[in-house]
């Protein structure tokens, strides 16, 4: 037997789509179309997930049926002429948008999948990926590559066919966001994938003309957001309906199995040839080279279509079929017939009703339009209807190609056709198109091609044909192999009207993809105005290496061009230090004196720091275990030891890489008898603290929490908390308890070495590296001071103008007064930013200076001005985050066709080179966060939203710990052992509840890769903050607060709720800190690359009060040179308190 699939579809939980997408609505209107196996679409999402496991059953191997119950009540209502079974199987569609070699790509595939437990598992594991309960068709940060693997590791018998592979924008082979070969998409893994779609825009023909689509078997399908549209493209099997049958049958190409595809004219597909539907231009590929591939009305770039993609890739003459190609027949939709004929819309009443009489009487659509006689067709339906179809068979149609998101038109009568045949009753050779023919199309303003008027033969010169040509190539199409009795074959198709096509086949080098290519577009610059190729002059420090860095910065803070020490030196005498430059050089080689580096942003600090350590290891000077670096945070340290190891290989290993509270750690684990500590003590975090001076003291929460307070900021201050009132009976219930607080591991550190000299010494730290020293406080300031001893080998980086911890008791002061407390220090600087434009950093300049420090050095820029720093504000927090939503999907390049076809990204200036992990929105509140997430959520981009807060602070966190707290007691093995047991504990996953979802995966990851004990392992839990999850390889967008993006940099940031009263930020009942606020908007400020925006809202919620806001005074400080100003207003425009200035740069 012979049956048709349509394994791509849509549930109505994508977007865009029909409510009737659903599994009874998909029932119904497969047998309607005749098509026997239809994809369920979207198994990602969890709605759909749970509703393909409640009303689908098994139906032989690897497919699913419709639950009788459900089924029986649709089929009474079908037509007994089109009632057949129905089987699905299980699909899904995902939307790839990451970055490779450069480039934003962009590629969706098709997951066919043979059961629903392994449908679970992927869907687990996508879960941690990105957000799929957004969309029926997720978008994901993930390689089709990795994605394909990920599917392959779940089941090996499920498979990956790249969708629509020529859609300009999200396709594999697409010209704006994709490869040029299915190896290069998919590398080592592409002998797993063995087949691909070639979407409405393109048919067989076109894709022969690519040798590299050889290996892959070529499937059409509908990828419908509405059930009527299904089958408009399909496959035809032969056997019986068998997931491993067409599986096998695709992979092999075995004509035995897979009977081709069935496939709309490509020119109906709406991305066919090249145009600008914004001034009705359509033109084909070498129209749009003769022009630049510029439209001839505005001047822009056109987008380029499929047919020209096709061409500019392909290196196989015009008509040869590739080896073992599979037939393929093309259709109408019949309503699109019905529609002509009547001359009245597809979704009139009309043809609905001649539609579904002709199926009652006739069968299935497919049916109809493929084998059955057209003769009878005319006693229930139009009399022309049996002439279109013979015209539709033999490839006789008009066609007006689609271009730039427009459906084409496929027309079988030229104009004043018709009514030659009703007048003379009888069916004449079909006419030469003429001016009545072209007159056939809709009429349109502008430079819009008109329909295809090439010569066409009469209707009876094609009756012996057994080979026919492609409407869109002029291809030979491949006869229909001979086949069993009883299997049906496609028909031939001959058209009519061939399209003067190009031919490569003489030109061994392919002129035209060099023509094409050397023709192409170039980028838009970024969104943002330009400015002058180069920023505003302004006085600026320089620095020489050694020197005193004592100079009060000049009044205005600019940056002026890089100096000579600046510039890389691609030449040096150090092992470790040929891409140094000469400032940093000389930084990292003082081995003689106490080194203090002045290091502002972007200027190279850890590059320094760890080069300094390769030096000392390199030359002899140091063994590796006798240098420590210290930092703040374990993504610091962790990065600090992948540069390391980078420069060092394996004896990196034994360089003592920390953070302070770490480090402390392990000191007094090492000597806890010596600390009077017992020796499994455990930690303490302030939530816990204020449990137990609940519970033992009897306190109120909020009397709790404010002692909690006062204890921690005591401690951190390097102060006695004993006078506090209730700390007394706190340090008893944690003796109890055996508990130490994690404000008490740095002091308690301090106090053993100093009472025992010899721990210290046996310490062997020679060499003491401090990175980000303006952040420490009291008692890491005594840290270093012992550890460091005279300070002969003490090295410490940092930028005083970055300190924004005071909050955590932290001083700049400490930094300041290096040269006091080691006379004989030698103080460098690090001038030259590597990192941010001439514009942004000469903008972050002028908002620090009011408040630089006296050691300070103002950074210039080493790269181009970029463009001007853009300042938007809105009328609502909810619309500053929709603003901010539409400009990202306008750095992205788009996120959906729609994106594209509706004119939102257009102009797009980013599209191709930003991609997901480029782009970081940046809050001063963690409540700021919310408006702006679910923005993004809407448009179903992934995100990772981290605060500066302890990993325990989240949800479901301080549960997870407290049930492996439990479990350690009594349970031997590594981490990931104990994690295993606990995910079988009903109990341990019953009191997680949901929320905690997200803290059970994150330890169960770090259990996977943790090397140490359980203890070891509870200790990380307990030191670590939420920043150390973020993860710069995870391709999503990323929301941070200000003080969690300290050390991170984004080519495009945007920085929200820029308004006072939040930068700078007030708390009730107490003065601002001004100066420190300033400072975290110039760290937030330096974070970017190359495009910077600042939004602000007019009126905002904010802790349960709406508010009138005012943009923030530090916006002002920013002149007017280096901004863009643009301010949305809807409805009657009102005067404003505060009035923005308009400068867009024109």
């Amino acid at each position: 037997m012979s049956y048709i699939a349509d394994l791509h579809v849509h549930s109505y939980l994508s977007r865009a789509t029909s409510r009737e997408c659903n599994l009874e609505g998909l029932h119904r209107w497969a047998q309607l179309k005749g098509v026997r196996v239809v994809g369920t679409g979207d198994f990602t999402h969890p709605a759909w997930y749970a509703e393909l496991r409640e009303k689908l059953e098994p139906a032989g191997p690897g497919l699913f049926r419709l639950r009788p119950d459900l089924a029986a009540p649709i089929d009474a209502a079908v037509p007994p002429s089109c009632r057949a079974p129905v089987d699905f199987m299980i699909t899904g569609e995902i939307s790839s948008i990451y970055k490779r070699d450069g480039r934003c790509r962009k590629v969706h595939s098709l997951l066919c999948i043979p059961d629903l437990d392994t449908a679970g598992r992927i869907n687990t594991h996508l879960d941690t990926l990105g957000n799929i309960k957004s969309d029926g068709r997720p978008i994901l940060g993930l390689d089709p590559r990795d994605l394909l693997e990920l599917v392959l590791d779940k089941n090996p018998q499920a498979y990956l066919i790249p969708a629509h592979v020529w859609t300009p924008w999200f396709s594999m082979l697409g010209s704006n966001s994709g490869f040029d070969s299915p190896a290069e998409c998919f590398g080592d893994l592409l002998p797993h994938v063995f087949a691909a779609e070639t979407g409405l825009s393109s048919d067989p023909p076109m894709n022969w003309r690519v040798r590299s689509m050889d290996s892959l078997a070529l499937v059409s399908n509908s990828d419908c957001h509405s059930p009527s549209n299904l089958a408009r493209n399909a496959n035809l099997f032969h056997g019986e309906p068998d997931f491993f049958t067409i599986r096998n049958g695709l992979s092999s190409k075995d004509l035995n199995a897979c009977g081709g595809t069935i496939d709309m004219f490509p020119e109906e597909g709406k991305y066919h040839c090249d145009g600008h539907r914004k001034c009705d231009v359509c033109l084909e590929p070498e129209e749009s080279l003769a022009r630049d591939c510029l439209c001839p009305v505005c001047g822009k770039p056109l987008v380029l279509g499929v047919l020209h993609r096709v061409l500019e890739l392909a290196d196989r003459p015009k008509g040869e079929p590739s080896p073992g190609a599979l037939p393929h027949q093309y259709i109408i939709p019949l309503p699109e017939l019905l529609s002509e004929i009547l001359e009245t819309g597809v979704a009139s009443k009309k043809v609905d009703q001649a539609y579904h009489r002709l199926l009652a009487k006739f069968g299935p659509e497919l049916r109809i339009l493929r084998v059955l006689d057209p003769e009878p067709l005319a006693k229930e339906g139009p009399a022309l209807l049996p002439e279109a179809i013979r015209r539709l068979r033999a490839g006789q149609v008009f066609r007006q190609p689609g271009f730039d998101g427009e459906y084409g038109v496929i027309r079988v009568f030229g104009g004043g056709d018709r009514d030659r045949i009703r007048k003379q009753g009888v069916f004449l050779p079909a006419p030469k198109p003429d001016a009545d023919a072209a007159a056939a199309a809709p009429s349109r303003k502008g430079r819009r091609r008109k329909a295809d008027t090439s010569q066409a033969p009469s209707l009876f010169d094609l009756g012996g044909a057994t080979a026919a040509t492609s409407p869109a190539t002029g291809a030979d199409v491949a006869s229909a192999p001979q086949t069993e009795p009883g299997r049906e074959t496609p028909q031939a198709c001959s058209p009519a009207f061939t399209r003067s096509g190009l031919d490569v086949a003489t030109d061994p080098g392919n002129r035209l993809k060099a023509e094409l290519r050397a023709s192409a577009p170039q980028p838009d610059a970024p969104t943002a105005a330009p400015i002058a190729a180069t920023p505003p002059e302004y006085p600026t420090e320089t620095t020489s290496a050694p020197r005193e860095v004592r100079e009060t910065p000049t009044d205005d803070g600019g940056a002026a061009a890089p100096t000579a020490q600046g510039k890389l030196s691609l030449y040096s005498s150090g092992q470790s230090s040929p891409d140094l430059t000469d400032e940093q050089r000389s930084a990292a080689m003082i081995i003689d004196a106490p080194v203090v580096v002045v290091a502002g942003p972007g200027t190279g600090k850890t590059r320094t720091l760890t080069h300094r350590v390769a030096r000392l290891v390199q030359t002899g000077m140091a063994a590796p275990g006798e240098i420590l670096a210290v930092t703040f945070t374990n993504r610091a340290a962790d990065e600090m030891r992948e540069r390391l190891e980078a420069l060092l290989g394996p004896d990196s290993r034994a360089v003592a890489v920390a953070t302070f509270h770490s480090l402390c750690l392990r000191i007094l684990r090492d000597h806890a008898a010596l600390a009077r500590l017992p020796d499994n003590f455990g930690l303490a975090d302030d939530d816990e603290m204020a449990n137990l001076l609940r519970r033992d003291a009897g306190l109120a929460a909020r009397a709790a929490t404010a002692a909690v307070e006062a204890i921690s900021a005591a401690r951190r201050r390097g102060e006695d908390p004993a006078t506090i009132p209730d700390y007394a009976e706190l340090s008893e219930a944690l003796a109890r308890q055996q508990l130490v607080l994690l404000d008490d591991l740095v002091p308690r550190c301090v106090q053993l070495l100093r009472d025992h000299p010899e721990v210290l010494a046996g310490l062997g730290f020679r060499w003491v590296c401090v990175d980000e020293y303006q952040d420490i406080n009291r008692p890491q300031y005594d840290l270093v001071r012992l550890l460091a001893g005279d300070g002969r080998t003490l090295f410490v980086i940092g930028d005083p103008d970055q300190a924004i911890y005071g909050f955590r008791g932290a001083d700049r002061a400490y930094f300041l007064q290096f040269e006091q407390n080691f006379p004989n220090a030698k103080v460098f600087g690090l001038s030259g930013n590597f990192r941010s434009t001439g514009t942004i950093v000469a903008a972050a300049g002028r908002v620090i200076a009011p408040g630089r420090a006296a050691m300070s050095v103002a950074a210039g820029s080493m790269l181009d001005a970029g463009v001007r720093i853009r300042f938007h504000e809105a009328a609502t927090a909810a619309a500053e985050a929709e603003f901010i939503a539409h400009e990202i999907e306008k750095c992205l390049g788009g996120t959906a066709l729609f994106s594209m076809d509706s004119g939102r990204v257009a102009d797009s200036a980013a599209a191709g080179t930003v991609g997901l992990a480029d782009i970081v929105v940046l809050v001063r509140l963690k409540a700021l966060i919310d408006p702006i997430a679910t923005a993004l959520t809407r448009l179903g981009l992934p995100v990772q939203t981290v605060a500066d807060q302890p990993f325990i602070a989240q949800p479901g966190a301080r549960q997870v710990l407290r049930a492996l707290r439990q479990a350690t007691d009594y349970m031997r093995g590594t981490p990931l052992d104990l994690m295993k047991k606990l995910a079988a504990d009903a109990t341990v996953q019953a009191a997680l509840g949901t929320e905690g979802h997200a803290a059970w995966e994150e330890c169960w990851r770090l259990a996977s890769l943790f090397p140490g004990t359980l203890k070891d392992f509870l200790d990380s839990l307990m030191l670590r903050r939420s920043i150390d999850s973020y993860d710069a390889r995870a391709e999503r967008l990323t929301l941070l607060t200000l003080h969690a993006a300290k050390g991170l940099e984004f080519p495009v940031v945007f920085i929200a709720a820029c308004e006072d009263g939040i930068l700078p930020y007030t708390r009730p009942g107490e003065p601002p800190d001004v100066e420190e606020e300033r400072r975290l908007l110039y760290v937030g400020m330096t974070r970017a690359q190359n495009v910077l925006y600042l939004t602000s809202a007019r009126r905002r919620s904010l802790f349960g009060r709406t508010t009138p806001r005012r943009p923030s005074p530090f916006v002002a400080e920013v002149e007017a040179a280096l901004r863009e100003v643009t301010t949305v207003r809807t409805g009657k425009p009102r005067p404003l308190s505060t009035q923005l200035e308009f400068n867009l740069g024109e």
